[in-house]
């Protein structure tokens, strides 16, 4: 029943995962290669597959699900699918800069005196402060290289999710 159950997260087969959890919940649990089931539906972007089942998943899955709400939410809203978290992006950049395929030179600052803020990161886009570029804005990356490398960290066979 494994089986069945990560072919339907990978090819986002909705209604047969939903009627696998419905008969056994505790596939949500389930890994592959040691992949987690909600990790395999990241790494396939597999938005649909990963929300039914941080819904049918135990502790872990509901932990997970509280901290990725509003990142998840926030990508929702821009039509995007899958997950990026930035500390890991970062993580990734810093190992493997060759995964960057657009970025920016730019001024930034951190806001320390404001009365709206405290603590936010600005960015002079436009170069109105006539201030030299001091940070590198990484704009996009190659994704499946990133996933890869996530893939790895975890301790799975990129090549296999």
């Amino acid at each position: 029943m494994s089986e069945a159950l990560f072919t339907a997260i990978k090819s986002g087969d909705l209604d047969a995962l939903n009627a696998l959890l419905a008969d056994d919940p505790d596939l949500a649990s389930a890994s592959e290669d040691g992949v987690s089931a909600v990790l395999v539906s990241l790494y396939h972007r597999q938005d649909g597959a990963r929300d039914a089942l941080l819904a049918a998943g135990d502790a872990r899955a509901a932990f997970y699900a509280a901290i990725s709400r509003k990142t998840r939410a926030f990508n929702r809203a821009r039509g995007r699918s899958g997950f990026l978290t930035a500390d890991a992006l970062a993580v990734a950049v810093a190992l493997e800069p060759s995964i960057v395929t657009r970025s920016e030179r730019r001024h930034v600052a951190v806001e320390t005196r404001g009365e709206l803020t405290r603590g936010a990161t600005v960015v002079d886009w436009d170069g109105r402060l006539g201030l030299p570029p001091n940070a590198r804005i990484v704009l996009d990356v190659d994704v499946a290289r990133f996933e890869a490398l996530v893939a790895r960290a975890l301790g799975a066979d990129p090549g296999a999710v």
